[in-house]
């Protein structure tokens, strides 16, 4: 999984809870109409959170998802701009006008694979690839919530400004957000607000997470039969297998914190020939950006000698690339002091019952009741967190903070089974929704506070040096829209249950 907002966090205190409502909320921002409007609203979000989980899309595929979102979105009387950047299913909505410009991030893409029911045993969806397994139909709508509560409240208190809901695909496998940047899009904003889901933490600690380069490498060999004359054959797979065995003696003399993964996504199609075409993918993490380069020069050449060794060619196929997130304290503690006054997450009747069931088939996970502690506010850290994602690249071209809200049983690992079960039902809309309290309460305390924006502005030039330009890791010129696995994987293009899903909560 890739996400920057998932840290590895080593705090063993927890910090006191306040009590969420309209006094706690108005001390903090004198809007406490904001959390009303959420509320109101929260049967509609976790309706539409329903509704995504039913029809999980992958990368570059998400148009039933999109349109959801944008549908939302312009009934609040957003001014949506859909297909932005050479992507389909990205979009831009925008309401409000004037400074500051305050942005908040969505996702929508579910992952391969990860059909689950709705059950706390692991059973897969007949007929169902891919599967929320991160969550994302929970962070896009929560994104969505916060962005209409917070137009609401410019329109009610006249207040100058703007609000923009960047719409973003391809978080898993594709790097949306860098099609996003390179495009423009971020340009004049002033911060951005994110979040993601977790098992069980709720926390805006902001962490060091790791750059990624990932891609595929394609082994062409000769075609033979293997029983009655495999000499006349050159193995694209034995070549596939030299390489991953390269790159597993080389883990010994990398840096640490590195991370190399990789899969076989071809090898042949029958014992009795000798493939002549194999491919592994693959992701290369670490916390430096140089890391990861040089890295990926090693690779290169250990696919290099992998094909000569094996009388093969090889070709190279860049399919994504993520900086490590660039951690804003000021607006990390904007984002504390609204997780503190929202509170962590209380479950209850059949959301905590089924949560129970699921937490039941963890191995040795954290206390139950962590989801409903907000953990200390810290910023870096000794070790970095494993995960990687495009919101890194967000961070280093403008302030940018989020948080983590928890949507599952503590315990539960994301790109599993049991966070896809969660995230369909109320365990997963009851983090969601705090979430969006937080982003919505964090945006209104921009817009009543621009000595924060231009703090956290500070904070940005410092961290990323004099020197700094922006250049992306890896990223194809172009986004991969019609790639083999979302053949495999069709989208819901002619799918649109909007009015029936606001219809049915009422």
């Amino acid at each position: 999984m890739k996400n920057s907002l998932k840290r590895t966090l080593l705090a063993a205190s927890v910090a006191g809870i306040f009590a969420m409502g309209a006094v706690a909320y108005a001390a903090t921002t004198n809007s406490s109409n904001v959390i009303e409007t959420i509320d109101a609203w929260a049967p509609y979000q976790a309706a539409l959170e329903h509704d995504i989980w039913l029809h999980p899309e992958i990368a570059f595929q998400e148009y039933h998802t999109s349109r959801l979102q944008q549908k939302a979105l312009a009934a609040a009387g957003f001014k949506v701009e859909a297909g932005v950047a050479g992507m389909p299913t990205a979009y831009i909505a925008t309401y409000g006008s004037g400074e500051p410009v305050i942005g908040i991030a969505t996702e929508m893409d579910a992952l391969p694979g990860m059909s689950q029911e709705r059950v706390a045993t692991h059973q897969p969806i007949a007929g169902q690839g891919p599967g929320h397994a991160d969550g994302h139909n929970l962070l896009g709508m929560a994104g969505v919530a916060a962005g209409r509560a917070v137009a609401k409240w410019l329109k009610a208190t006249g207040t100058s400004g703007t609000v923009k809901i960047f719409g973003s695909p391809a978080e898993e496998s594709g790097s949306g957000k860098v099609y996003m940047i390179k495009a423009g899009l971020f340009e004049g904003t002033d911060a951005v607000f994110s979040w993601h889901p977790i098992g069980g933490i709720n926390t805006a600690s902001q962490g060091h997470d790791l750059a990624l380069a990932s891609g595929k490498w394609t082994f062409h060999g000769v075609a033979a039969h293997a029983g009655g004359e495999p000499w006349a054959g050159r193995s694209a797979l034995h070549a596939a297998e030299s390489f991953a065995f390269m790159v597993n003696v080389m883990r010994e003399t990398t840096p640490d914190f590195t991370r190399l993964q990789y899969i076989y996504t071809k090898g042949g199609d029958e014992p009795n020939t000798i493939p002549d075409l194999a491919q592994v993918s693959m992701y290369i993490r670490a916390p430096s950006v140089d890391v990861v380069r040089k890295l990926l020069e090693r690779v290169q050449e250990a696919a290099k000698g992998a094909a000569m060794g094996n009388q093969v060619t090889v070709t190279f196929e860049a399919t994504g690339g993520t900086l490590a997130q660039l951690d804003n304290e000021t607006l990390g503690q904007v984002m504390d002091e609204s997780l503190r006054t929202v509170g962590g997450v209380h479950l209850s009747g059949e959301a905590r019952d089924f949560a129970e069931k699921v937490y039941a088939t963890l191995d040795k996970p954290p206390p139950f009741d962590l989801m409903e502690k907000v953990l200390p506010f810290h910023v870096g850290g000794d070790i970095p967190g494993g995960y990687s994602s495009d919101i890194g690249d967000v961070s280093w071209n403008v302030p940018e903070a989020g948080a983590l809200c928890s949507t599952w049983a503590p315990g539960t690992a994301n790109h599993s089974w049991q966070a896809a079960a969660q995230s369909g039902g109320p365990i997963g809309s009851a983090g969601a929704l705090n979430c969006a309290k937080v982003m919505a309460l964090s945006a209104v305390k921009l817009f009543q506070s621009p000595g924060i924006v231009e703090k956290a502005h500070e904070e940005l030039l410092k961290r990323r040096g004099p020197d700094w330009h922006y250049e992306p890791l890896t990223a194809p010129a172009k986004p991969d829209l019609d790639s083999e696995l979302s053949n495999q994987y069709p989208s819901y293009k002619n799918l649109d249950d909007y009015e029936k899903v606001m219809k049915s909560v009422k």
